[in-house]
C-alpha cells in the first residue's frame, strides 16, 4: 500500500493536473456506483460515466486552479496556518462551492444537451 502511495504522489508531482481530474473522476465514478448498489434498480453505466465526466472534467482541473499557488487560493493565502487555511475555506465556499453546486445539479441534463431542463434542475433544487 505504501508503494502505491509513494507511486501517486510522485504522479501528482510530475503531473497535477491529470492526477487530480483522473482522482476526481474516479472517486466521482466510485461514488456513484456505491450510491446505485444501495438501489433496486438495474445498474446504469451512463450514469456513473456521466459523474465520472463531472470529475475528470470540470472538479478536478476546477479545484487544482482555484486551489493552487500559481494563481489560486494558495498564492493568496499560503501556508498552513490555521488563519490562511480558514480563509481559504471560506473563499471557496463563497465563491467556487455554489458554482459546483449548480454546475453538478445541471450535470445530467447538461449531458443531454437540455439547457431548459438543467435551468430547471438548479433552480429546483439549488435556489429555492
Amino acid at each position: 500500500m505504501a508503494l502505491l502511495w509513494r507511486g501517486y504522489c510522485a504522479a501528482l508531482q510530475r503531473h497535477p493536473f491529470k492526477v487530480k481530474a483522473t482522482t476526481s473522476g474516479c472517486t466521482f465514478a466510485a461514488t456513484d456506483a456505491l450510491a446505485q448498489s444501495r438501489d433496486d434498480k438495474p445498474y446504469d453505466w451512463t450514469a456513473t460515466a456521466r459523474n465520472a465526466s463531472f470529475g475528470v472534467l470540470w472538479l478536478g482541473p476546477a479545484n487544482h486552479l482555484f486551489w493552487g499557488r500559481t494563481v489560486g487560493l494558495e498564492r493568496w493565502f499560503p501556508g498552513t496556518s490555521w488563519a490562511n487555511v480558514f480563509k481559504r475555506v471560506v473563499v471557496d465556499q463563497a465563491t467556487l462551492m455554489p458554482l459546483n453546486m449548480a454546475l453538478f445539479l445541471a450535470w445530467p441534463a447538461l449531458w443531454a444537451r437540455d439547457l431548459q431542463k438543467a435551468r430547471e434542475d438548479v433552480e429546483g433544487s439549488f435556489i429555492d
